[in-house]
This record gives structure tokens, C-alpha cells and sequence, in this order.
């Protein structure tokens, strides 16, 4: 059996559940241990895969860049005092790859550091399933369906030179992201038949 879906069935998915669930005990009792070498790419790799599932879920059928670009700018707004740790553009970045903008050709870390990749990647999928209102039995689904996914990715550049540190938000996982606020995007760009950004 290959090592590293070994892997992610086992460490991985309980640790990128409790970090979803409860940082605090992420920190104490995951943050070392995934950091280690022998498990960084595993690890990247199933949270990389989550955010690609919880993002398509988010905002499929319709894709709009002005919808990405509001959705971050709002969660910036909901993160308050820690807004600086979500590198807007980043996580716009980040989005438009995962949702498959073909005029998009950057790819991870996108000239950033492993670190702001992971970091943001956290982020934004705690909000995808705090907006989602997913209970722990969604999240296991979320996170057993992107082990499956997991052999798609190639996770070696993501987070390769640093380690597996995530944000730390204190009193665990925020509710309110799930109030997100959405804005009228009658006047939005829209994806165009070559799967690019199109202006209104």
C-alpha cells in the first residue's frame, strides 16, 4: 500500500479535522508532528485537496472573479484584528486556480512562501465549512472524499522549503464566518465558453 495514503488516513485526516474543529488542541497535540518531513506532503496534499472540494462547492455552477474578490475582501472584514493574516490576493489566487480559471497559469505557491500558502489554504477552507454549516459527520465526508482525490495533486512545491504551521486563531473555530455577506454582483465579470474571466 502506498505510504502516504497510509498516511492520510490515519494522522493526516485527524489532524486536519481537529485543527478544523478546535485549533488549540491542533496546536498541542498535531502542529509538531505534521511538521516532521516524513509527513509535510501528506498533509499538504489532503488539505489541498479539501480546499479544491469545499471551493467547487462554494461556488459552482456559476464562477464570477468579482464573487472571489468580494468573498475574500468579506472574510478579511469577519477575521477582524487577524485580518492580516489572509493574504488577500493569495487567496483569490488560490481560488481561481482551484475552480479551474484557464486563463490562470500560475501555480502553487504562487511566488509566495509555503508558509502564506498553508496558512491561507487553512483559512479558507475553515470558512468554506463554517459558511457551509458542515457538522463533524460533513467533515469527515469533506475530508474522507479529498483523501480519495489526494493522488491528483502533486504537493511538492507547496509547501516543500517550510513547515506545516497553520494560523492560530484563538478560542478555535469562528462561527462567524459563516455569516458571510454577499453583495449584488449584477455587473460582474462571468466565465466565458474558454473557461476564462470575461467583463461584463
Amino acid at each position: 500500500m502506498d505510504e502516504r495514503t497510509t498516511l492520510i488516513e490515519s494522522l493526516h485526516k485527524t489532524a486536519l479535522r481537529t485543527y478544523i474543529f478546535d485549533p488549540d488542541e491542533w496546536e498541542s497535540k498535531y502542529a509538531f508532528e505534521v511538521d516532521n518531513d516524513k509527513y509535510r506532503s501528506g498533509y499538504a496534499a489532503l488539505i489541498w485537496s479539501s480546499l479544491q472540494i469545499a471551493a467547487i462547492r462554494r461556488f459552482s455552477p456559476t464562477q464570477s472573479l468579482a464573487e472571489i474578490i468580494y468573498y475574500v475582501a468579506d472574510l478579511r472584514i469577519l477575521l477582524a484584528e487577524h485580518a492580516s493574516m489572509l493574504n488577500p490576493r493569495l487567496a483569490e489566487k488560490a481560488i481561481r486556480s482551484l475552480l479551474g480559471d484557464n486563463t490562470f497559469q500560475e501555480v502553487p505557491p504562487y511566488n509566495e512562501s509555503p508558509d502564506d500558502m498553508l496558512g491561507t489554504a487553512l483559512i479558507l477552507l475553515a470558512s468554506f465549512v463554517a459558511e457551509a454549516g458542515l457538522d463533524e459527520s460533513g467533515v469527515d465526508e469533506l475530508i474522507n472524499e479529498a483523501a480519495d482525490n489526494v493522488r491528483q495533486f502533486d504537493s511538492s512545491s507547496l509547501f516543500a522549503r517550510e513547515g506545516a504551521g497553520a494560523p492560530h486563531l484563538e478560542g478555535g473555530r469562528d462561527e462567524n464566518l459563516s455569516a458571510t455577506v454577499r453583495r449584488d454582483a449584477t455587473q460582474e465579470p462571468s466565465r466565458g465558453a474558454s473557461g476564462g474571466w470575461e467583463a461584463p
